[in-house]
């Protein structure tokens, strides 16, 4: 699975999947942040971050959860 975001500046994300049953996957999703007081530009990119699930999504609930 493929789930689009935006990330700014000098954050970077990152996605792994959580707990997956017959009903519900969940993926966390991480945000890292700059060290404070570094420069960054304040800028928007479109990112593609694949995630890899133990089978097809199919018709179960995708839930976004905030990662370690």
């Amino acid at each position: 699975m493929v789930i689009q975001a935006e990330e700014g500046g000098c954050d970077k994300l990152s996605a792994k999947a959580g707990e997956q049953t017959a009903t519900q996957v969940v993926v966390l999703v991480t945000i890292t942040k700059a060290p404070h007081g570094q420069m960054c530009p304040m800028h928007v990119r479109e990112i593609s971050l694949p995630v890899r699930l133990a089978a097809p999504l199919g018709g179960r609930e995708l839930v976004l959860r905030p990662g370690p």
